[in-house]
Parts: structure tokens; sequence; C-alpha cells
């Protein structure tokens, strides 16, 4: 009896060595193809993000390649978690922890799921038991926490589901709770399930060492996590962490860190750079200065933004994304820089806002971030943003963005007041489907009042369903051209399109396209085409327009 006792405690030894062999292996193999495919994946990522913010694409193709380069970046979160938990497995991994309102910290990751949340369908609500709560905590490390956290949530919850996160703040303990409706977890898989390349009996994909980077990280920050779940109700991680920083050895811990939250670290820019323009860029003619809108619910943030543009654009600024809104509206300015947290409308809903409104989806936002997660920064493009730039900022990096997206702007109206093609076609003219949408609905209004002699720019307005001012600073923005001139081209270009049928002779064309006056005629025909509307006849193949 003694002998097959001890024969099955052998046996049982033998399996164990050998499952953990297996998992060392499959950690070494991983681990080895994880630095194998970040080569690729650099190459990979680096031509997307230059096409998306920098080429001059459609918006069906650029959401292509944001989906793309989304699954990309995904891939490479996976292999850094890979090499993070290879490095937590061996002891490698060390922490960087510095001081920082953990709210705030919750609060913005939140907000890179809520686009996810609206497509699921699913409640997903943050409630903490404080607005102002200091922690010190690896911002990276804890981002993966949380992200692997919410993941799950939203994996297993099934649609018109509720997730819930909350923050509360103890005598001596931060805690942090994920819970999720759904079909929860056996009792049996409970003790497992921070077991690394453990997956249970689920359906769906995964490599099974979310959740053991997970542990292996709160317990970096000397915590505990925990599940707790009832099956067909509800599942719920906690996750606990001492507060203060005595648990942290003095290698740990970043002293002089500036955390994003706070001014400090626009104030010590501010008082170490200048930020004067030479007065040969200084324009005191405000019609040659650009519009730029500044929102951040910080008076000094918004105020150190101004010190760094003062002089070369007029600035309007906001405290919220609401009010921004509002004055974008009125004002159609040529660029937005808005922040990501500020309250009743954050960066997020405010950017697709502005992208969503006829009036101002034309205009360039440009998003600051104190967040530095690629998956936070591809919400933010998927929202409608242009670009952005993550907080504390280099002034000249700042400066490099706005210009760099102005830039770009004014190359494709260029391209657009060069082009000679007798059709507009809306794609060439605008990005997003809006403002193609507007283009359209211009060329359709202007088609039914070509022949219309006095059809003034008052009356397209109204027909456009935009204010005159409006009209004009959005016109000028996606072509360079003033209604009238809009007018006047699509008059001119519909001629042309006419001479080339040959049905009617040019005295006839005149008329029929609204002018009264021939010679005026022929002056706006030979600016546009370099040449008078006979020689145009003459020298043009007739070809079906």
């Amino acid at each position: 009896m003694r002998s097959e006792y001890e024969s099955n405690i052998k046996l049982e030894r033998v399996k164990r060595e050998n499952t953990e062999q297996l998992n060392r292996s499959k950690l070494e193999f991983f681990t080895n193809i994880s630095h194998e495919f970040r080569t690729p994946l650099t190459l990979i990522l680096g031509p997307l993000e230059k096409m998306i913010y920098e080429g001059e694409i459609g918006t069906s193709l650029k959401n292509q390649l944001q989906l793309v380069a989304q699954n990309a970046f995904r891939l490479q979160r996976l292999v850094n978690q890979l090499l993070d938990f290879r490095k937590a497995d061996s002891g490698s991994l060390t922490l960087q922890v510095a001081e920082g309102n953990f709210y705030e910290f919750l609060k913005e990751v939140k907000l890179s799921f809520e686009s996810l949340a609206q497509e699921k369908s699913i409640g997903f609500e943050f409630k903490s038991s404080s607005n102002v709560i200091k922690a010190y905590y690896d911002r990276d490390q804890f981002e993966k926490i949380i992200f692997n956290l919410l993941s799950n949530a939203f994996k297993y919850t099934p649609e018109e589901g509720e997730i819930e996160m909350q923050l509360i703040e103890k005598e001596e303990t931060l805690l942090i709770k994920v819970r999720n409706s759904g079909e929860g977890i056996k009792p049996a898989d409970k003790d497992k399930i921070f077991q690394r390349f453990y997956s249970g009996n689920k359906t769906s994909s995964g490599t099974g060492i979310g959740l053991s980077l997970c542990k292996s990280l709160v317990e970096l920050h000397h915590g505990n996590i925990s599940v707790d779940s009832v099956e067909d109700e509800f599942t719920q991680f906690e996750v606990s962490v001492p507060l203060g920083s005595e648990h942290f050895s003095e290698d740990e811990i970043i002293h002089d860190f500036k955390d994003s939250d706070y001014i400090e670290n626009y104030k010590q820019q501010l008082s170490n750079e200048t930020f004067e323009f030479p007065d040969n860029q200084l324009s005191e003619n405000l019609k040659d200065m650009k519009c730029m809108l500044i929102v951040d619910d910080n008076d000094q943030v918004r105020a150190f933004i101004k010190s760094i543009f003062k002089g070369k654009y007029i600035l309007l600024e906001a405290a919220n994304g609401k009010e921004a809104f509002g004055l974008a509206k009125e004002e159609i300015p040529d660029l937005i820089i808005s922040d990501v947290m500020m309250p009743i409308m954050d960066g997020i809903a405010f950017c697709n806002a502005i992208k969503s409104e006829v009036s101002t989806s034309h205009i360039p936002v440009l998003l600051l971030t104190a967040r530095t997660s690629l998956i936070y920064n591809v919400e933010g493009l998927k929202n409608g943003a242009d670009d952005y730039i993550t907080k504390p900022f280099s002034v000249d990096v700042l400066r490099y963005k706005v210009q760099s997206i102005l830039k770009t702007r004014e190359r494709l109206i260029q391209i657009i007041q060069s082009n000679n093609d007798l059709i507009i076609e809306p794609k060439k003219v605008a990005a997003s489907s809006v403002d193609r949408l507007f283009i359209s609905h211009t060329l359709e209004i202007i088609e039914q009042n070509m022949s219309d002699s006095d059809y003034s720019v008052v009356k397209f307005g109204k027909d456009v369903g935009l204010s005159r001012m409006q009209l004009f600073r959005k016109l000028k923005a996606l072509s360079g051209l003033s209604p009238n001139e809009y007018i006047r081209i699509m008059r001119v270009k519909r001629a042309a399109q006419l001479l080339l049928q040959g049905d009617l002779n040019i005295t006839e064309i005149t008329y029929q396209v609204g002018f009264t006056d021939p010679k005026y005629f022929r002056k706006c025909f030979k600016q546009q085409f370099n040449e008078t509307p006979s020689s145009f006849r003459k020298n043009q193949k007739k070809e079906p327009v």
C-alpha cells in the first residue's frame, strides 16, 4: 500500500515537472518568435502610420488602413506582452513608479473602450470614491493590467450587458474592481484562471498569458488580484495594491517625475523657453492669419499653448468640448488643438461631434493626451482626429505637427485649383464622407441653378444650410475658393462640357451657364483653361461627358 502511494506521488511529481518543462519550452519558443516579430512589425507600422497621418488618401482607404494598423498594434501588444511575461517569469522585469492621480489614469484608459461599448450596446460605467486619489504606480505596466481586465470583460460580456469599473481608496489600500455580466467562470476554473497558458474551455481566441501577466504585474506592485464569479450571472476581478511608496525600492521610484495631470510640466517649460517670433514673421493683417481654437479645461495649459502660437495665428479658446463645439460652429477655425480629458464633453466626443457636423467636418483636429497607449491614440484617430501628441509635449513637436497638418491641407487646395478636370469628383476635394456629401450637395445645387444669372451667394448659403460666413470659410478650407469663385468655376467647367458636345454656339452656352456678359465669360474661361472658348472647342477632342 505504501509502495503504491509513493508511486502515485512520484508520478504526480513527474507530471508536474513535465508540465513545467512544457510551459518553459512554450515560453522560450514564443519569446524567440516575439523577438523575430518585432522587426517586420516595425516595418509594417512605420509606413502605415505615415500613410494614415501624412498621406493624401480618401476616407474609405484611410478607414481600412486604420483597421490594419489597429490589428498590427494588437499584434505588437501581444508580442510585448509575451516579452514582459518572460521578464516577469525570470525576475528581470522592473518597475518605474511615480506618484499620480490614479482616478485620472483610470478615467482616461476607460475612454479607449467607449466606442467598443457603443458598438456592442454594453453599459459601461466607472465609479470612484474620489476624483483625486494619489498613488505610486508604473503607468505602462498598470495600463497593461487594466487593459487586460477590460479586454476580458468586453470579450465575455454579451450585447446589452453591463460592465462596471470601481476605484475605492481605503486607509492603506487601493482597490480596483472590474465586474461584467455574462456567462461567468466555472468553479473548477477559478483556481486555474491565473495560470500561464490556461484559457479554460472558452471557444474564443486567446494566448492564456494575459491574466497570468496581470498577476505578475500586480505582485510587482506588492498587491494581490482575485476573482469572484457566479455562472450565468457575473465575473468580478479585484486588484488590491498598497498606497504610499515605502514598499518600493529607491531604484524603482522616479523622484523627479512630473505627472502629466499637473501644470508643473508646463510651468517648467514656460520658464525654460521663450516663444518670441522674429518680427518679420509677425503679421498685423488678420486676413493673413489662420485661426486656431485651443480647447483645455486648465487655464494655464491654454495660456501656455497660446504663448507658443501668439503672433502667428488668431487664437480662440474654450474650457470644454461643449463650449468649443459651439465656438467652432460660429467661428470655423482652421485648426483645433484639444485636450482629451475634459469635463462636460471630453476630447474624443468633441472630435466626433466636429467631424459629424457639416459646417465643421473639414477642420483638422490635433488631440493632446496624457496616455502613450497605441490603443488610445488609434481610438482618437478612429473618431476623426487628424493627429495626436502626448503630454507633456515638446514645443517644437507641437509646432511641427501644426505646420504639417496645415501644409497638407494647402497642398490639397493647390491640387484642386490646378485641376482642370471638367467633372469635379468630391473624393478629390474632400477626405471625409461628410465633406464629400457636402461637395456633392453643392454641385447639385449649382447645377440646378446654373442658368440663373441672379443666383447669389446668400441664396447658395441658404440652399446648402450654412450661414454666409460658414459657407465662405468651409469652401475656402476645402478648395481655397470663395463661394463666388466656386460658383463661377463650376459654371465655366459646365460651359467647357457643353463646348465639347458641340450642340450649342458659344453665345448660347454663355447664357445657359448663367453669364450675361459674353466678354466677361470669355475672360473667366481663359483664366481657367488658358485659352478662349473658341480655341478650346477647336483644340480639344470631342469626348463623352
